[in-house]
């Protein structure tokens, strides 16, 4: 299996983690390859009221203030 940085979930402003991590597998030999952080209903609700709170400011905001 690759090691992978353990990562977690960016919402509004602090990092966050979800319910177990999920095994990817290589579809060839079902081999676990590496884990990926998944997210409960909670997270995911949390993140898209943060992002539509946030959708305004960012959408008035030029795309070179962006990249």
């Amino acid at each position: 299996m690759v090691e992978i940085p353990k990562v977690s979930h960016y919402v509004d402003g602090t990092w966050r983690t979800g319910t177990p991590a999920v095994d990817v597998l290589n579809p060839a030999t079902e081999e676990s390859i590496a884990k990926i952080p998944s997210a409960d209903e909670e997270l995911v609700e949390d993140a898209l009221e943060a992002a539509q709170a946030a959708q305004a400011e960012w959408g008035a905001t030029p795309g070179v203030a962006r990249a």
